[in-house]
């Protein structure tokens, strides 16, 4: 595979080309951006491109051919370390930062990265997950991130810097990914096999937020479904009323019962709702853009209507979205912290212009 098969994403791709071309490659790179817009899928292909024996600087290109680039597709290149959270768990554990105690042979990634690569002249690691660190497997990790070994990159792979733990965030360098433009999103959807949807592929563009994993989710008429109900529900300014909660924890108990379905739900009503606030704040500032999303844009536009809030309280909605979104992955009670979270939003909503 070579970088012609990523979509989007230009600018970051000449910002590794450039660094390649210098020899100026850092050891710790954080990666941020929503979920389902090819993250993970550029990692990769980094990491094949560093790998590929017959890399250029120039073309700075993975040849797809030799033994390397073979390999790393094949997910079995003995240098390339992928590390993600247990399906079971809420967080990322320190087991898999340094080893499992009864497990020998789970050596953890510090130790893993740290040994001498096997065929190319580093080794890489992409840690998945980096949203959900705790202190106890972050603080694990910041040795490797300070004194990493010689030519070693670590790659983690998060949504936000808000979301991030401040000791990791100020040892790697973050690298922003833009979502995707709805015209990429349709290019990714059309490229799939036609495995049955029940919305149109550009409905699902238009109302993806530039991700293509949140346009398959849509594609459930169920959760389209939801979707614009709830931005409805946010563009009368109160969420919480008529049962707002029970709405909202009626549809991630309707998913598949396992609870990270469930927790991924309430994290998409969280970036719906952030959407809203985001765009509310656009059209109250006159920074409109035009939006192929209808459900967002009537939303908007009703809320625009209702606002009489400072617009420090619609900052504050924001933030508190933001806090929701990190309470998700907790062991907070879901119902509690989805009521929570509307009361306050209705409350900002509320807040009298200042005199």
């Amino acid at each position: 595979m070579s970088w012609s098969h990523i979509v989007g994403h230009r600018q970051v791709i000449e910002r590794f080309r450039r660094g390649f071309a210098r020899d100026r490659l850092g050891s710790a790179y954080l990666f941020v951006g929503s979920r389902g817009i090819g993250k993970r899928l550029f990692a990769r292909q980094l990491a094949q491109t560093l790998f590929c024996e017959h890399l250029e600087a120039e073309t700075f290109d993975a040849c797809g051919q030799c033994s390397a680039c073979r390999l790393v597709a094949a997910g079995t290149h003995p240098d390339l370390l992928e590390v993600q959270k247990h399906d079971d768990k809420s967080v990322f554990t320190i087991d898999l930062v340094v080893g499992a105690e009864d497990d020998p042979t789970a050596v953890g990634l510090c130790r893993n990265i740290n040994l001498r690569p096997q065929l190319a002249n580093r080794k890489i690691a992409i840690v998945d997950d980096a949203d959900v660190f705790n202190l106890e497997s972050a603080n694990a990790l910041l040795k490797t991130l300070e004194e990493p070994p010689p030519r070693a990159i670590l790659i983690l792979i998060g949504t936000s810097r808000e979301r991030q733990l401040r000791t990791i965030q100020s040892r790697c360098q973050v690298v922003p990914f833009a979502p995707l433009t709805t015209a990429d999103v349709a290019s990714v959807l059309a490229r799939l096999p036609d495995v049955g949807h029940e919305v149109e592929w550009d409905e699902l563009a238009a109302a993806a937020q530039g991700s293509v994993a949140v346009a398959l989710t849509l594609s459930d008429r169920s959760v389209f479904d939801f979707r614009r109900d709830w931005l409805h529900r946010l563009g009368s300014l109160d969420p919480w009323a008529d049962g707002g909660v029970n709405q909202v924890i009626q549809f991630s108990e309707s998913a598949e019962k396992e609870s990270g379905t469930r927790r991924e739900r309430l994290l998409l009503v969280g970036e719906w709702s952030l959407a809203f606030y985001e765009g509310l704040l656009r059209r109250l500032a006159h920074r409109d853009h035009d939006c192929a999303d209808t459900a967002l844009r009537a939303a908007v536009s009703r809320g625009a209507s209702l606002w009489s809030g400072p617009w420090s309280a619609l900052i504050d909605s924001i933030e508190r979205t933001v806090e929701f979104q990190t309470q998700i992955p907790t062991n907070v009670g879901a119902a509690n912290a989805v009521e929570d979270w509307l009361v306050d939003l209705a409350r900002l909503a509320k807040s009298p212009q200042p005199v």
